[in-house]
């Protein structure tokens, strides 16, 4: 297992009709590299879904996820 940072940038965030600009959620997770790949493929096939899914977003100009030891 190794310990892993995930970072989520979203920028000019739509939030129930209001813009509240840049949005960051980051957090640890124990897992290992196989997740860690299918977090990856999940990610590059839709992200755009992902961020629809948070409750209440309804818009973004540009969204990351970072990955990283931590």
């Amino acid at each position: 297992m190794i310990k892993i940072r995930f970072t989520l940038t979203m920028h000019d965030v739509v939030v129930n009709g209001e813009n509240v600009g840049t949005l960051i959620v980051d957090w640890l997770a124990d897992t290992d590299y196989e997740e860690v790949a299918a977090v990856s493929r999940a990610w590059l096939d839709s992200r755009e879904d992902f961020a629809y899914q948070l409750t209440g977003i309804k818009d973004f100009s540009d969204l990351t996820l970072q990955m990283a030891h931590a």
